[in-house]
């Protein structure tokens, strides 16, 4: 799990998210993700807190350093498959969600 997709994951959730959601939305084990949270707040993209709610919970929330690298994360990917699939017609692009769609489905 790259550090880049993770800080477009916590990016989504404005008021923060339990790293344990974090874990469970990357599709990743919990000790790697303490070790990529880590990581990411010692590079000051991102803060530890407490939930409030349950003290037991630890909350992350992007700093916004964090904020805007995600957001310049976001821009590189969309101009990556602008690019990418500029070479298929529209419906040949149509076609092709199509089919993801049918694969994501079964």
């Amino acid at each position: 799990m790259s550090r880049e997709h993770m800080l477009v994951i916590v990016s989504e959730y404005p008021d923060g998210v339990r790293q344990k959601e974090l874990a469970e939305k990357a599709g990743i084990n919990a000790s790697s993700t303490s070790e990529v949270v880590s990581r990411l707040e010692d590079d000051g993209y991102l803060i530890r807190t407490i939930d409030e709610s349950d003290r037991r919970a630890t909350v992350l929330k992007l700093t916004e350093m964090g904020a805007v690298r995600a957001e310049e994360i976001r821009a590189e990917r969309e101009e990556f498959l602008d690019e990418f699939f500029s070479k298929l017609s529209e419906k040949e692009k149509q076609t092709l969600s199509d089919l993801l769609d049918k694969l994501l489905n079964k």
